[in-house]
């Protein structure tokens, strides 16, 4: 085990080049050249790293956010909620870390988004973060997502955070909407129906008990037991089909675009400029505010 001497040549315009040493093995220090090993971990050394720009604490609260899109929070079922409905906000300029530190205007126009679930009880909305998108005025892109996708953004575990209205309280109240009462009015007048129906088809029938046990039926009215018994096969199956309807609809809380919300961060966010990020346009741009980047529409 041994060391190589190599040119530093990242710095050149700011100074001479700096020699550095790398480790390498016993024959290769000796030999005192640089084989293809040594180059490779000379050019490891020399790479470009990721620049870090924001760091955006745990804990920290995104004040003035705006909620771009309907929160709409299914209620659980059985305490489970099939497929959430996200929601999208923007975050505003105003941004507390701790300690009397504000976050800076930079991150205003970044974008989160999460998923809701209701609560019918409150008529109210809890709201997740799921991920957070932010563009560098060059277009390069930076997502933090819980979700575990790779390119341009970096993967977490669990919620990044969650959201409350501009009074803290951590549930957005909204509108309850329901379609209970119309599908419990259908079923009950559909099995009221069929009830009497057969009702009705039994009153055709005369049925005689034998001393040995058995039965015997016999239709007195024809027309009376075929009407009955058809109104209700017809009804039986007419609520089978609303119940099977019924499983497939949900109850929500739903709460229009354009509320004030507050994002509060469970997780850090590194808000870093990554090698090779995708931007948002890689060919030269002409003009000078699609180059560098602006808050259309934002102000």
């Amino acid at each position: 085990m041994g060391y190589v001497a190599f040119e530093d040549t990242r710095n050149r315009t700011q100074g001479p080049p700096q020699k550095r040493y790398v480790r390498t093995t016993a024959n290769d220090a000796v030999t005192g050249a640089a084989p293809s090993r040594t180059g490779a971990v000379a050019a490891r050394a020399s790479a470009p790293a990721d620049e870090a720009y924001f760091t955006i604490p745990e804990n920290a609260t995104l004040v003035g956010v705006t909620a771009m899109t309907s929160i709409i929070g299914r209620v659980p079922i059985d305490g489970r909620v099939t497929d959430p409905m996200q929601f999208k906000a923007i975050v505003g300029r105003e941004n507390l870390a701790a300690n009397g530190w504000e976050l800076p205007d930079d991150l205003a126009g970044m974008i989160v988004t999460g998923v809701a679930i209701g609560d019918m009880a409150l008529s109210c909305s809890e709201g997740k973060i799921r991920s957070a998108t932010f563009v560098f005025n060059d277009g390069t892109i930076r997502t933090v997502s819980s979700r575990g996708r790779s390119g341009g953004g970096s993967g977490a575990s669990g919620d990044l955070g969650f959201i409350s209205d501009r009074h803290g309280n951590p549930c957005i109240m909204g509108k309850f909407v329901t379609n209970a009462p119309a599908y419990l009015t259908d079923i009950v007048g559909a099995k009221t129906l069929g009830v009497a129906s057969q009702a009705f088809a039994d009153a055709a029938r005369l049925v005689t008990q034998r001393g040995d046990g058995s039965t015997t039926t016999q239709i007195m009215d024809t027309d009376r037991y075929v009407m009955g018994q058809a109104v209700s096969g017809a009804t039986d199956e007419f609520t089978t089909w609303l119940l099977s309807r019924l499983k497939n609809s949900f109850d929500a809380v739903v709460t229009p675009a354009g509320h004030e919300l507050v994002v509060h961060l469970d997780q850090e966010l590194q808000i870093d400029k990554t090698v090779g990020a995708r931007r948002i346009a890689h060919r030269t741009q002409t003009s000078p505010n699609t180059a560098r980047g602006g808050f259309y529409g934002l102000e």
